[in-house]
Formats: structure tokens, C-alpha cells, sequence
């Protein structure tokens, strides 16, 4: 049973990266290209694979398994691409919802693929599964504009089928025998190639990484570590119980932990640390609107527009400004959305903490509101509303 126990802490190490992923996604890269971290990935990776050949060593090994080692590794970090995707427009819980249908597409390339024996109880369990992200994409389609539904679940599943790939071919691996230690090197270093391939053919990446370590540099350098590290050890962990177990055993008790742990973290994390913030009002606009943030200056990577979809007004401004902008003694950098607002208002709203007379636009007609916390989320959730009826087109 000692495979059991390698699952269940590699679905406590995954839960946490997943959440620190989310933070990354949404509070460091405010949701534009947070796949860029690829261009830091392959240092690390690389970094990693130094640091398992200099430690354990590594053993000669044939050059199938060489291989198998190496496109998983790549397929892998092929999928997470699709994975940083999904992650703008949904939370963690969400995304560990998703990932229990590896575990059923595991069971099928066992079937077709490994020669393993395929259950009825099997067949039932995972047509189940499958059920699930359709239900959730249906349920809550009301709150999203169906498009932006069918862009999530197309983004999740590219994922989940792409990194079920990985998966299978480094089981396919580990039927050769060959040291654990000297597969996962090989796996490891497949992921730092295909990132260094994203870095060097793809100038989007490496541009919006120099933007993101110019504004949070250690912080950003220390979770794309932390979160890496972690990663790798639950990678490891389950990859290692393929060796007692099938694929699809192994990934269907990690997964299914995964949920369980990422639930039960979500629900203590929203205790101890609400979310207030840009990421809070941009999930917000994105559920209940069915907008998309859009980035249109170059010069201003993180200032987003929400836009009627009809008419292309805007109706909400998401920007970092220095403090000073809004004539407060700091030049550190806040989160503000600039709202249409009712001009009798306007005048009362200026005398309440949080509020200010608007940044870079019509300050009779618009207001800023800061988003560190100063004001009610209920109250900001009031007046985006009464700034999308203002900016809606006339009947």
C-alpha cells in the first residue's frame, strides 16, 4: 500500500500549486498571457534536472525509454499551456473538477494501449466522470456567455487529454524496468526543452515575463519556484506508484484526493484570506456579464476594459496607478476600476474612504474606486451595475 501514500501527498502538494498557479494567474499576470511563465519555467526545470543528476545520480538507460521520458515530459508542459488558460477565467476548485476525467482517460489507454483488463464497474464509473464538467459547463451557463463556457471546457479538456498523453507514455516507460530516479531526470528535462522552445520561438512570452519580474520580481520568482517544486515532487510521487499500480488506479486516487484537499483549502483560504482586488471584480464581471477583460495599450499591460459586447462601450476600467494619481501621499502601486456613476452621486461618494474623482476620465460622469479592501465588495458590485445600465445602448 505504500503507493496509497505517495497518492495522497501528491494531491496535497498538487491542491496547494493549483492555488498558487490561481494567485499567479490572476493577481500577477492579472489574467494577460499568464502562460508567459514558461519563459522562467525552462530556467527551473533546467535547474532541477541539474540538481537530480548531481544528487541521485543517473543511470544509463535504453534510448526507448529515453524517449517515451522525454515526449512526456514535453506533452506535459504542452498541456499546462491550455491549463494557464482556463485558470483566467476559473478557479481552482473548478479546474480540480476537471481533472478527474484523466483517471478515465487513463483507464482507456490502459485498455488500448498497456493491455491492462477494463471493468464494467470501470466503463460505469467513468462515463460518470465524464458527466461532470458537461454539467457543470450547463449549470452555470446562465452566468457566463455560453462562448466564454465553451472556451473554459474546450481549454480544460485540452489539458486534461494532453496530460493523460504524458502520463500514458511515461507508463510505457516504466515497463522497460528502468531506475526511477533516471526516468523522471529524463521527464524533467523533456519539460525544460518544450519551454525553451515556447520561450525562444514565441517573443509574446518572453516580453510579458520582463514585464511581470520588472513589477514583482522576487515574489513572482519565488511562487513559479515554489509552485515548480511542487509540481515536480507530485509528479514524481504519483509517476513512482505506476510501479505498484495501473496509470489509471494511480491517477484516479490523486485526483480524487486532489478534489477533496483543493475543496476543503478553498473553504479555509476564503476564511482566513478574502479576496478583495482586481482578481475578485474581474472573476465577478466575468461571471455575471459574460465580458472578457480586454488589454488594448501595450504601453499598460495590466489596465483591462470591459466592453458591452453590442455596442463595445465601456462600462468598467481595471487599472494598477500609483497612489499619488489619485492625489494620496504614496507613489506605491493600487488596484483601482474606474465606474460611469450618476454625477449626484459622485459628489457623496468622494466624501466616503475608497472613492475618488476619476482617473483619466470624465470626473463629472466617471469615479475611481480603489480595490485594496476599502470599500464594501457588495456596495462595488452595486455601482458596476449602475455603470453597465449607464453605458448600455439606448432603446
Amino acid at each position: 500500500m505504500q503507493w496509497i501514500v505517495f497518492c495522497l501527498i501528491a494531491a496535497f502538494v498538487f491542491s496547494i500549486s493549483v492555488f498558487i498557479d490561481n494567485y499567479l494567474t490572476d493577481v500577477i499576470f492579472k489574467g494577460r498571457t499568464p502562460q508567459a511563465i514558461k519563459a522562467i519555467d525552462c530556467v527551473l526545470y533546467a535547474v532541477l534536472a541539474i540538481i537530480i543528476a548531481a544528487v541521485f545520480g543517473i543511470e544509463s538507460a535504453p534510448l526507448p525509454i529515453i524517449v517515451l521520458a522525454l515526449a512526456s515530459g514535453m506533452i506535459t508542459s504542452f498541456s499546462s499551456i491550455f491549463y494557464y488558460l482556463a485558470l483566467r477565467d476559473e478557479e481552482a476548485t473548478t479546474a480540480s473538477i476537471f481533472f478527474q476525467v484523466i483517471p478515465v482517460l487513463c483507464i482507456i489507454a490502459d485498455f488500448v494501449i498497456l493491455g491492462h483488463s477494463i471493468t464494467i464497474q470501470q466503463i460505469c464509473g467513468f462515463i460518470l466522470v465524464l458527466l461532470a464538467p458537461i454539467i457543470i459547463t450547463i449549470a452555470r451557463r446562465h452566468k457566463k456567455s455560453r462562448k466564454l463556457e465553451l472556451k473554459v471546457f474546450g481549454f480544460f479538456m485540452l489539458y486534461v487529454i494532453l496530460h493523460t498523453i504524458g502520463n500514458i507514455g511515461y507508463a510505457k516507460a516504466e515497463q522497460y524496468n528502468p531506475d526511477a530516479m533516471t526516468l523522471f531526470f529524463w521527464f524533467i528535462v523533456g519539460r525544460a526543452i518544450f519551454d525553451t522552445i515556447c520561450t525562444f520561438f514565441i517573443p509574446k512570452f518572453r516580453k510579458r515575463l520582463k514585464q511581470v519580474i520588472k513589477k514583482d520580481g522576487a515574489k513572482f520568482v519565488l511562487l513559479a519556484a515554489t509552485t515548480l517544486g511542487l509540481t515536480a515532487l507530485g509528479d514524481f510521487l504519483v509517476r513512482y506508484s505506476y510501479n505498484f499500480t495501473t496509470t489509471s488506479l494511480a491517477t484516479a486516487l490523486s485526483n480524487a484526493s486532489e478534489l477533496i484537499v483543493t475543496f476543503i483549502l478553498g473553504i479555509i483560504l476564503t476564511i482566513i484570506w478574502p479576496k478583495f482586488g482586481r482578481e475578485k471584480l474581474n472573476r465577478h464581471i466575468t461571471d455575471h456579464y459574460g465580458v472578457a477583460a480586454e488589454y488594448m495599450w501595450e504601453k499598460y499591460p495590466t489596465f483591462a476594459v470591459y466592453r458591452h459586447q453590442n455596442s463595445k462601450k465601456w462600462f468598467a476600467v481595471i487599472m494598477d496607478i500609483p497612489k499619488n494619481k489619485l492625489s494620496l501621499d504614496s507613489d506605491e502601486p493600487v488596484s483601482v476600476v474606474n465606474l460611469k456613476c450618476d454625477p449626484l452621486l459622485i459628489g457623496s461618494l468622494l466624501l466616503e474612504d475608497g472613492f475618488h474623482r476619476a482617473y483619466h476620465m470624465n470626473k463629472d460622469k466617471w469615479i475611481s474606486v480603489r480595490l485594496d479592501g476599502s470599500v464594501d465588495f457588495d456596495k462595488l458590485v452595486w455601482l458596476l451595475g449602475l455603470s453597465f445600465e449607464l453605458t448600455a445602448p439606448k432603446l
